[in-house]
């Protein structure tokens, strides 16, 4: 048996319509969980929904920063709160704002300085290929150049002294495994 949020619904106009009461109820400090639940659309249903308008996709990121501005504004009201500790209010502010700064990155969001106070000096890299621009091609492989030997063919196995007149027996030149029975 399908539920209400399984069953399909017919026509994109109503997906949007039911995206749009979601936003409603998100823009106002629900979430979207909670949202999507009412209207009665599975998550599934609400992203499909997002990526098939571009409008909705547009008008969802506007309330996401609208959203940001509340969760900032709220931790200011917590910073001067005097119902709660100080503890308190630093934990949830800090909460807040760390959630502000995923619904907006560039207002909220942690800031990472990056700044160098050295100066980069290339000269002596330039020197090293001044350097070898004038080298030959050998000078510049590091590795020593490959020697190329003539491999001759083996000898005979044959008897080392002159007395043994029988042909060496070849099972005794043979290695025999540890592992054969």
């Amino acid at each position: 048996m399908q539920t209400d949020a399984q069953t399909p619904l017919r026509g994109k106009a109503a997906i949007r319509d039911k995206i749009l009461n979601a936003f409603q109820i998100y823009a106002e400090g629900g979430t979207i969980k909670r949202a999507v639940g009412e209207q009665k659309i599975s998550n599934l249903q609400f992203y499909q929904g997002l990526d098939a308008h571009q409008d909705l996709k547009a008008l969802y990121y506007q309330i996401q920063a609208y959203r940001a501005d509340m969760m900032a504004d709220e931790a200011y009201e917590l910073s001067t709160d005097t119902s709660i500790t100080p503890q308190q209010a630093r934990e949830r502010a800090s909460i807040r704002l760390k959630i502000a700064g995923l619904y907006d990155r560039s207002r909220f969001g942690e800031k990472v300085d990056i700044t160098m106070t050295g100066q980069v000096d290339i000269t002596a890299a330039l020197l090293e290929a001044r350097n070898r621009s004038g080298r030959p091609v050998s000078d510049l492989v590091s590795t020593a150049v490959p020697q190329v030997l003539d491999v001759l063919a083996l000898p005979v196995r044959e008897a080392t002294d002159k007395e043994t007149v029988a042909p060496p027996n070849e099972a005794a030149f043979q290695m025999q495994s540890p592992f054969d029975d």
